[in-house]
């Protein structure tokens, strides 16, 4: 093997074996038991890779689930979360590794960005010796975008991806080579279309840069074509990925208002988890130190000032703000990779501008070699007194996703000395002061100590050994049944996506793509949510039969009468049979038009609302009013109840006093609106609830627990419900209510059911009509939704924008449901003109022998005044916006 092979694979294999180290001493699998995965990867990622695995199998759609909000389109959902190469490994390994194979993907994510940064540096910089090209690899592969949101675990593909762009446009550029831009561009947008707009914006900035930097005109217009065919073709050719999930996200409950943002935003919101990130790979920071003054270093211009753009957003917030789109929850920094891979850009460059004087001899000489000792040992000892003394404090991110203020200016101090002497032994060596060899010797070692540092606070803090995840895979295959059921869970005893993970249809979703009109549906019939989150506790026995939640997992003592103890789980949960179920799918002959009432914010109407449209009648639910206020005042006004204090007693209630006429589970009710994901909410511990003296809860709602809350059953008796106050409160929804039993049981005999499976893209149904009717089901509509009734097309209408009514026939009906996401036609025929585009353009370039093509001249305006529109609104407006 020659040495250019070796030096290639030096920074893979050394993060690799950096990365073993670090597990073997944390205790993380598969060097131990701990886990890494938390937060998103833990909620969402590991999930939806299970789910992936089923498709992969022969076992799932990458189109469609029902173990996903209770029907789903799931093809921006994959591409939003795992459309990774390195996912397909989900294969080789059983459900019960996904842990470890969770640990091993970060690890070898990391070493390819390492890679690709070497061969980045390698290609750009030959003159850069071996030992810094591997320093500054492993830097890039260490940086604090991977570290801070290895979370979302797609996102390390950009980082491994964005230096293998970056030489594909310099080959575009340099050679008129658009092939590999073509592929690289294509890879970035199919892998995370969503964070494709930041790359974007880079390349129209970074491209208009380099453009007026030229004075060759020949070359200009050259470039102009080249960027701007090959740009185009890679966005038609990733059409079928972008569009039909483009479509769909804006179907989502995140959908927000750009303007209103821009203007509320603070100007210097979350600067301090921006320069966390950055504080991560202090040298990306040296070159600020070498780009201005009389002593500034030789650079090439438009990197230079890309870098110096690509800093802005990380100090001024509305311009992060439009970067992102206009709108993020956390992560504020998702392009920050660009930034980093500039930075350590420039610091190749000013190593290799010039060369230095050979090493001086003298005080000056010892002096900086001193200089440098005198750093690492205060970094030294800065690391271990934050790590014994406040290593809780410095941890914080782990905790909440974001750096308490504490956090932040502890941990600036060792990386302010880092920067510091990343600075001096640079300087020092440009000035003659130290050799090549101390410089190496000097960077390695600051390298080693801050990303010890950064690895403990953000890797292995969060590192646990995971029982959950174990627990709830025990729980798969228990239930069986042939037709279309759904589970749900009593409490929160695992992440609710990890119900459709381990094979069960159900309610419980949590991306950012969930749907609105299902999130708010979800909301109305009584089920907890929070942000984006539908889970799959609360709700009534009523809505529970309506959505066919045929299976409960819980404890034994918190099954409801009607959910008879099916199986026992070593995990402690238990598994029990809903009663008081209906098929997914029922036949009635009332118009779907008459059923749209579900849409006010009042849960307690909703409730009658749904047994009118499913049942005819709401006469099985009966409202209390309350009957005593102690040192409350009560008033419902202009639909809100607005209960406030009264005085300075220790006892603010409003109390509810009737008699149960037969048999009755009652419900309590305190919600506000269904409209949004709002993350906080001022209902939030409100009240404490207690039923004849025995209080069921302490704090309602909260916001892993905000359904309608379960009272109990109570049966022809007196009943007294007290309801303490917090606060003062303003709601749309709140009361106490009862479902007549006995009612629902009668109700649940007339029904006439359909059979319903579901596989794949396809639900089918069978079902008797007497006369004309409608086929109702309980499964959220989506306009990828086709169907036909006994082999003729038919439309699909909605009752409230969810749920679906298909019309039948008299008699025997077959009815045929495939889906297929929106736009995914159209959007397959944009890819393979895109790709003959592509094409096209390579023969004719090979017929031409290789000349390139000119740009006319509307071509060179059009790049010009994208380039400067973009500069303008993202730099400018969103500040005059802001401002004023």
């Amino acid at each position: 093997m020659n040495n250019k092979w070796i030096r290639g694979l030096l920074p893979p294999v050394v993060m690799l074996l950096i990365f073993s180290i670090f597990y073997t001493v944390c205790g993380i699998a598969p060097f131990g038991t701990k886990s890494i995965a938390w937060c998103d990867m833990e909620q969402q990622v590991i999930p939806l890779m299970l789910d992936l695995r089923h498709v992969l199998t022969g076992d799932g759609s990458m189109f469609y689930t029902g173990g996903n909000a209770g029907g789903m389109n799931m093809w921006g959902v994959y591409f939003f979360f795992v459309a990774s190469p390195f996912s397909l490994l989900v294969c080789l390994v059983q459900e019960s590794q996904m842990l470890t194979l969770m640990n091993l993907l970060v690890m070898l994510k990391l070493a390819v960005a390492a890679w690709s940064a070497g061969w980045y540096l390698r290609r750009r910089y030959p003159a850069l010796r071996t030992s810094w090209m591997l320093l500054l690899s492993l830097t890039y592969g260490l940086c604090g975008y991977g570290l801070l949101y290895y979370q979302n675990l797609v996102w390390l593909d950009l980082l491994y991806l964005f230096p293998l762009l970056m030489l594909s446009l310099d080959a575009l550029i340099r050679d008129g080579k658009m092939l590999g831009y073509i592929c690289a561009c294509s890879a970035c947008v199919a892998v995370l279309y969503y964070l494709g707009f930041s790359i974007g914006i880079f390349l129209i900035l970074y491209v208009g840069l380099q453009y007026y930097f030229m004075s060759d005109q020949t070359r200009r217009r050259q470039i102009a074509f080249r960027f701007v065919y090959a740009s185009a073709c890679a966005l038609l050719i990733t059409a079928v990925i972008w569009l039909p999930s483009l479509l769909q996200v804006m179907d989502s409950g995140r959908v927000g208002t750009t303007m209103e943002k821009l203007r509320e935003t603070l100007v210097f919101k979350s600067i301090g988890d921006k320069i966390a990130l950055l504080m991560c790979t202090t040298i990306c920071l040296v070159p600020l130190f070498f780009l201005f003054g009389k002593r500034r270093a030789s650079v090439t211009p438009h990197t230079k000032w890309m870098y110096m753009l690509m800093l802005i957003p990380v100090l001024l917030e509305p311009v992060n703000l439009l970067w992102h789109t206009g709108s993020y929850q956390c992560y504020p920094l998702r392009y920050g990779y660009i930034t980093v891979l500039l930075g350590l850009s420039l610091v190749a460059e000013i190593l290799t501008a010039q060369p230095a004087p050979p090493p001086a001899q003298g005080r000056g000489h010892i002096r900086a070699a001193y200089a440098m000792v005198g750093i690492l040992i205060a970094l030294t000892v800065s690391i271990v007194i934050l790590c014994t003394q406040w290593y809780n404090t410095i941890c914080s991110y782990t905790d909440t996703l974001w750096h308490s203020v504490a956090s932040f200016f502890l941990l600036l101090i060792p990386a302010s000395i880092a920067l510091f002497g990343y600075y001096c032994g640079i300087r020092f060596y440009r000035e003659g002061l130290l050799s090549q060899r101390i410089l190496t010797v000097s960077l390695s070692l600051l390298f080693a100590l801050e990303s010890g540092l950064n690895l403990s606070v953000y890797i292995a803090r969060p590192a646990v050994e995971d029982t959950l995840y174990a627990q709830t895979l025990s729980l798969s295959e228990l239930a069986d049944d042939p037709d279309y059921y759904r589970v749900r869970m009593e409490r929160k005893y695992s992440h609710v996506n990890m119900i459709g993970a381990i094979g069960y249809n159900t309610i419980g979703h949590y991306t950012s793509l969930t749907a609105s009109r299902t999130m708010q549906m979800m909301k109305k019939m009584g089920y907890s949510s929070y942000w984006m989150e539908i889970g799959t506790t609360g709700g009534t026995v009523l809505s529970d039969a309506i959505l066919a939640n045929r299976y409960i997992f819980g404890l034994e003592d918190e099954f409801a009468p009607w959910q008879t103890l099916t199986t026992t789980t070593d995990c402690g949960l238990s598994l029990a049979k809903n009663q008081l179920c209906m098929p997914v799918g029922t036949v009635q002959s009332g118009d779907p038009a008459l059923l749209n009432g579900i849409t006010g914010n009042d849960r307690i109407a909703d409730q009658k609302a749904l047994a009118r449209a499913w049942f005819g009648t709401d006469s099985m639910i009966t409202s209390y009013e309350p009957t005593k206020e102690s040192h409350a005042a009560y008033e419902y006004a202009n639909g809100k109840h607005n209960v406030n204090i009264v005085g300075e007693s220790a006892d603010h209630s409003i109390s509810y006093s009737f008699f149960v006429s037969g048999r009755q589970a009652l419900y309590f009710d305190l919600f506000d609106t269904c409209e949004g994901a709002p993350i906080v909410s001022d209902t939030y511990e409100s009240v404490a609830v207690s039923i004849n003296g025995h209080f069921v809860t302490l704090d309602y709602p909260e916001k892993k627990s905000n359904g309608l809350l379960e009272l109990g059953v109570m049966e022809n008796q007196n009943v007294t419900v007290r309801v303490v106050l917090r606060h003062n409160i303003s709601v749309s929804s709140m009361g106490v209510f009862g479902i007549d039993l006995d009612g629902m049981e009668r109700a649940l005999e007339q029904v006439n059911g359909a059979y319903v499976t579901d596989s794949g893209n396809d639900i089918t149904a069978s079902c008797t009509a007497d006369g004309p009717s409608y086929l109702y089901l309980a499964i959220p509509w989506d306009p990828g939704f086709t169907a036909t009734v006994n082999g003729k097309p038919c439309e699909i209408q909605t009752i409230d924008g969810c749920f679906m009514a298909i019309p039948v026939e008299p008699g025997e009906n077959q009815i045929q449901l495939h889906f297929v996401p929106r736009g995914f036609r159209f959007a397959l025929g944009i890819t393979i003109a895109g790709a003959l585009a592509a094409a096209g353009y390579l023969v004719i370039r090979r017929i031409r022998r290789k000349k390139p093509p000119f740009a006319p001249e509307w071509m060179c305006r059009l790049m010009q005044a994208v380039f400067w529109c973009v500069l303008v609104v993202f730099y400018a407006c969103t500040m005059i916006i802001n401002i004023f």
